[in-house]
């Protein structure tokens, strides 16, 4: 990925043209401006995506509360520095109106710089991360369905581990199967359901956990705090929001239908299992207020002995 994407910037910044680039056709910050951001940044949200790969493996890192907010930030940063610098790039060679129809805008811009040999060698690379993207999305997308089945919250099958290998093999499969199902829709359908269902699933579930989590549990030591809250969250629930209201109407279909189907699989499993709202509610934390208490008095405790 990092060959292919500084390859492109490479080619495109060996011919550029600002003109080309910061071009504005007449009328871009018209009326249906907020639209098109909208559109655009669904594709952008689907490629920063990878960035949360490391929550979903969070029990699986040394250190987590060190290691995973600086890998989501660098992997942020990291990303919009590639993604920025890629798209100037691509626009100072290829005027935008070319970029919108075309399918294969990479070997585009390496044709128009380095030639055809070149864009045959740089499109080998890109199907290549394209392939890896898919196995990274399937390592990291497998832990959900198993984490949720070992702590008793899903289907137990999905708990299953590899006897050689050790990783989630039935959860693994699931998600291949469900990936393989999306290649016959359009690519950009795909990404649209895909982003419409992290805003519900993912994105406004983790804003709502957080404010419930800071209000349960006020005292539960953290390794890192938000900054200003709660505007953060309240800006990027905002931001979410937005987005959703931007995907295709036949993605808002799609991912409506995905949600519900969610909604039967969990209550066939809580109907089975005689949970809420079949049964008593059940709420199971790691850290109790009282222990989080004793925990913060243990760190303070720990912390005075090694000084």
């Amino acid at each position: 990925m990092l060959i292919s994407v500084a390859g492109l910037i490479a080619a495109s910044f060996s011919n550029f043209h600002a003109g080309m680039a910061f071009h504005y056709p007449h009328g871009a910050f018209g009326p249906g401006f907020a639209a098109g951001l909208g559109a655009g940044l669904i594709i952008g949200i689907y490629d920063y995506g990878g960035y949360y790969t490391t929550a979903y493996m969070g029990d699986e890192l040394k250190n987590p509360g060190r290691t995973m907010p600086r890998s989501i930030v660098i992997s942020i940063v990291a990303m919009m520095i590639f993604y920025l610098a890629m798209n100037i790039g691509v626009l100072g060679v290829i005027p935008w109106h070319v970029v919108g129809k075309s399918s294969s805008i990479a070997s585009l811009v390496f044709t128009h710089t380095w030639g055809g040999v070149a864009a045959d060698a740089f499109t080998i690379l890109i199907v290549i991360t394209a392939f890896a993207s898919v196995f990274a999305g399937l390592l990291g997308g497998s832990r959900v369905p198993y984490h949720a089945s070992r702590d008793g919250v899903f289907f137990s099958a999905f708990a299953h581990m590899h006897p050689r290998h050790g990783f989630p093999s039935v959860a693994l499969l699931a998600m291949g199967v469900i990936t393989a199902i999306g290649t016959f829709l359009p690519l950009t359908t795909v990404i649209n359901v895909l982003a419409a269902v992290i805003v519900f699933v993912q994105a406004v579930a983790q804003i709502v956990a957080l404010t419930v989590l800071r209000r349960r549990q006020p005292d539960l030591p953290r390794p890192y705090r938000q900054w200003l809250y709660p505007v953060p969250s309240l800006i990027a629930l905002a931001g979410w929001l937005y987005v959703y209201a931007s995907a295709q109407t036949l993605s808002l279909e799609l991912s409506g239908a995905w949600l519900a189907a969610g909604v039967l699989a969990f209550l066939a499993w809580a109907h089975h299992r005689r949970a809420w709202p079949f049964g008593p509610r059940r709420i199971r934390e790691a850290f109790l207020p009282g222990r989080a208490v004793n925990a913060a008095a243990e760190s303070r405790v720990s912390t005075h002995r090694a000084e």
